[in-house]
Protein backbone atom coordinates (compact mmCIF):
# COMPACT_ATOMS: atom_id res chain seq x y z
CA UNK A 1 0.00 0.00 0.00
CA UNK A 2 1.34 3.42 -0.96
CA UNK A 3 -0.34 6.50 0.48
CA UNK A 4 0.15 9.68 -1.52
CA UNK A 5 -0.84 13.20 -0.58
CA UNK A 6 -1.24 14.34 -4.17
CA UNK A 7 2.44 14.61 -5.05
CA UNK A 8 3.23 15.93 -8.50
CA UNK A 9 6.04 13.46 -9.17
CA UNK A 10 5.60 9.97 -10.59
CA UNK A 11 5.43 8.16 -7.22
CA UNK A 12 1.80 7.05 -7.51
CA UNK A 13 2.19 5.95 -11.14
CA UNK A 14 5.37 4.00 -10.43
CA UNK A 15 3.79 2.39 -7.36
CA UNK A 16 0.74 1.27 -9.36
CA UNK A 17 2.96 -0.18 -12.09
CA UNK A 18 4.83 -2.14 -9.42
CA UNK A 19 1.54 -3.61 -8.20
CA UNK A 20 0.95 -1.43 -5.16
CA UNK A 21 -2.47 -0.28 -4.05
CA UNK A 22 -2.28 3.52 -4.10
CA UNK A 23 -4.42 5.57 -1.72
CA UNK A 24 -4.65 9.31 -1.29
CA UNK A 25 -4.89 11.12 2.02
CA UNK A 26 -4.56 14.65 3.38
CA UNK A 27 -1.07 16.09 3.61
CA UNK A 28 -0.06 15.37 7.19
CA UNK A 29 2.54 12.82 8.18
CA UNK A 30 0.29 11.28 10.84
CA UNK A 31 -2.68 11.23 8.46
CA UNK A 32 -0.75 9.51 5.69
CA UNK A 33 0.70 6.88 8.02
CA UNK A 34 -2.64 6.23 9.71
CA UNK A 35 -4.52 5.96 6.41
CA UNK A 36 -2.11 3.31 5.15
CA UNK A 37 -2.08 1.40 8.44
CA UNK A 38 -5.87 1.26 8.62
CA UNK A 39 -6.08 0.01 5.03
CA UNK A 40 -3.61 -2.82 5.68
CA UNK A 41 -4.87 -6.25 6.66
CA UNK A 42 -1.90 -8.08 8.20
CA UNK A 43 -1.23 -8.96 11.82
CA UNK A 44 1.96 -6.87 11.71
CA UNK A 45 2.16 -3.45 10.07
CA UNK A 46 5.38 -2.31 8.39
CA UNK A 47 5.46 1.44 7.78
CA UNK A 48 8.21 2.84 5.57
CA UNK A 49 9.00 6.19 3.99
CA UNK A 50 8.97 6.19 0.20
CA UNK A 51 12.73 6.85 0.00
CA UNK A 52 13.53 3.80 2.14
CA UNK A 53 14.48 0.22 1.28
CA UNK A 54 14.48 -2.75 3.63
CA UNK A 55 17.61 -4.78 4.21
CA UNK A 56 17.30 -8.23 2.61
CA UNK A 57 17.08 -9.93 6.03
CA UNK A 58 14.75 -7.41 7.69
CA UNK A 59 11.73 -9.72 7.56
CA UNK A 60 13.74 -12.38 9.37
CA UNK A 61 14.78 -9.80 12.00
CA UNK A 62 11.19 -8.67 12.55
CA UNK A 63 9.98 -12.26 12.88
CA UNK A 64 12.72 -13.03 15.39
CA UNK A 65 11.88 -9.94 17.46
CA UNK A 66 8.17 -10.74 17.40
CA UNK A 67 8.69 -14.28 18.69
CA UNK A 68 8.96 -12.53 22.06
CA UNK A 69 5.34 -11.79 23.04
CA UNK A 70 6.54 -8.77 25.04
CA UNK A 71 7.71 -7.07 21.81
CA UNK A 72 4.86 -4.99 20.41
CA UNK A 73 6.77 -2.84 17.91
CA UNK A 74 10.20 -2.04 16.60
CA UNK A 75 12.38 0.26 14.57
CA UNK A 76 15.53 -0.15 12.51
CA UNK A 77 19.03 1.22 12.42
CA UNK A 78 19.40 3.58 9.44
CA UNK A 79 22.06 3.57 6.73
CA UNK A 80 22.09 6.43 4.24
CA UNK A 81 22.81 6.12 0.53
CA UNK A 82 25.01 7.36 -0.92
CA UNK A 83 27.27 6.31 1.94
CA UNK A 84 29.30 9.48 2.45
CA UNK A 85 31.19 10.58 5.55
CA UNK A 86 28.34 13.00 6.36
CA UNK A 87 25.75 10.28 5.96
CA UNK A 88 27.70 7.91 8.22
CA UNK A 89 28.00 10.63 10.87
CA UNK A 90 24.25 11.35 10.88
CA UNK A 91 23.45 7.62 10.95
CA UNK A 92 25.85 7.22 13.88
CA UNK A 93 24.16 10.08 15.79
CA UNK A 94 20.76 8.50 15.20
CA UNK A 95 22.06 5.07 16.23
CA UNK A 96 23.52 6.46 19.46
CA UNK A 97 20.23 8.21 20.27
CA UNK A 98 18.28 4.99 19.64
CA UNK A 99 20.78 2.93 21.65
CA UNK A 100 20.30 5.33 24.58
CA UNK A 101 16.52 5.00 24.33
CA UNK A 102 16.01 8.52 22.99
CA UNK A 103 14.03 7.29 19.96
CA UNK A 104 15.70 9.16 17.12
CA UNK A 105 13.68 9.64 13.96
CA UNK A 106 13.44 6.53 11.85
CA UNK A 107 12.25 6.09 8.31
CA UNK A 108 10.43 2.91 9.23
CA UNK A 109 8.85 0.89 11.98
CA UNK A 110 6.84 -2.26 12.54
CA UNK A 111 4.02 -2.78 15.01
CA UNK A 112 1.58 -5.53 15.90
CA UNK A 113 -1.90 -4.67 14.60
CA UNK A 114 -3.52 -5.30 17.99
CA UNK A 115 -1.07 -2.91 19.67
CA UNK A 116 -1.76 -0.30 16.96
CA UNK A 117 -5.50 -0.61 17.58
CA UNK A 118 -5.05 -0.55 21.36
CA UNK A 119 -3.35 2.86 21.27
CA UNK A 120 -5.69 4.28 18.63
CA UNK A 121 -3.11 4.55 15.86
CA UNK A 122 -1.28 7.71 14.91
CA UNK A 123 -2.42 10.89 16.61
CA UNK A 124 -3.23 13.74 14.29
CA UNK A 125 -1.17 16.71 15.35
CA UNK A 126 1.77 14.71 16.70
CA UNK A 127 4.92 16.63 15.85
CA UNK A 128 6.87 13.39 15.30
CA UNK A 129 4.17 10.78 14.65
CA UNK A 130 6.38 7.68 14.58
CA UNK A 131 8.17 8.62 17.78
CA UNK A 132 4.85 9.44 19.42
CA UNK A 133 3.45 6.08 18.35
CA UNK A 134 6.48 4.13 19.61
CA UNK A 135 6.45 6.03 22.91
CA UNK A 136 2.76 5.28 23.48
CA UNK A 137 2.94 1.63 22.40
CA UNK A 138 6.01 1.19 24.63
CA UNK A 139 3.67 1.53 27.61
CA UNK A 140 2.07 -1.78 26.56
CA UNK A 141 5.21 -3.75 25.79
CA UNK A 142 8.77 -3.68 24.56
CA UNK A 143 9.92 -1.81 21.45
CA UNK A 144 12.74 -3.63 19.64
CA UNK A 145 15.56 -1.81 17.89
CA UNK A 146 16.97 -3.88 15.01
CA UNK A 147 20.61 -3.00 14.43
CA UNK A 148 21.54 -5.94 12.20
CA UNK A 149 18.90 -5.16 9.57
CA UNK A 150 19.34 -1.49 8.64
CA UNK A 151 17.00 0.54 6.51
CA UNK A 152 18.67 2.04 3.47
CA UNK A 153 17.48 5.65 3.29
CA UNK A 154 18.13 8.30 0.68
CA UNK A 155 20.68 10.85 1.90
CA UNK A 156 19.21 13.60 -0.29
CA UNK A 157 18.39 15.78 2.74
CA UNK A 158 21.95 15.48 3.98
CA UNK A 159 23.79 16.36 0.79
CA UNK A 160 23.62 20.13 0.98
CA UNK A 161 22.81 20.94 4.59
CA UNK A 162 23.68 18.09 6.99
CA UNK A 163 24.18 20.36 10.01
CA UNK A 164 20.94 22.19 9.31
CA UNK A 165 19.15 18.83 9.01
CA UNK A 166 20.62 17.61 12.33
CA UNK A 167 19.72 20.91 14.00
CA UNK A 168 16.15 20.67 12.70
CA UNK A 169 15.83 17.09 13.96
CA UNK A 170 17.23 18.12 17.37
CA UNK A 171 14.81 21.05 17.55
CA UNK A 172 11.84 18.84 16.62
CA UNK A 173 12.88 16.24 19.23
CA UNK A 174 13.13 18.98 21.86
CA UNK A 175 9.74 20.45 20.96
CA UNK A 176 8.22 16.97 20.95
CA UNK A 177 9.70 16.25 24.40
CA UNK A 178 8.14 19.50 25.63
CA UNK A 179 4.72 18.36 24.42
CA UNK A 180 4.42 20.77 21.47
CA UNK A 181 2.04 19.55 18.77
CA UNK A 182 1.73 20.35 15.08
CA UNK A 183 -1.94 21.23 15.54
CA UNK A 184 -2.92 24.89 15.81
CA UNK A 185 -4.95 25.74 18.89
Amino acid sequence: IVVDAGSDDATATLARRAGARVLTAPLSRAGLLDHGARAATGDVLLLLDVDTALHADARQGMRAALTDPAVVAGSFRVRYEPDTRRARFVAWVMHRANSLGLGAASAGLFIRRDAYARIGGFRDGALLPRQDLLRRVGQWGRVAYLTDHPLCVSARRLRRTPLRTLALWAMLRTLDALGVTARAT
